[in-house]
């Protein structure tokens, strides 16, 4: 999910979009490219929220 600003939002509208992860956005600081799901324009995002519930994150043993 991909957050849409206030600017932009209508009053009442959606303050997330769902859009794919690209990669980092190298030129602006800390910010990723992301392609919209419904319109398949590219947004370059500085707020996101990752939906990985199907996808063990990696983690460290104490071992390691």
């Amino acid at each position: 999910l991909v957050h849409v600003k206030p600017e932009v939002h209508a009053s009442f509208g959606y303050h997330a979009q769902e859009a794919w992860y690209v990669g980092p956005a190298l030129m602006h600081y800390q910010c990723y490219k992301t392609i919209s799901k419904k319109s398949r324009a590219m947004i370059i995002t500085d707020t996101v929220k990752f939906k990985h519930h199907n996808v063990k994150m990696p983690h460290t043993t104490p071992l390691e």
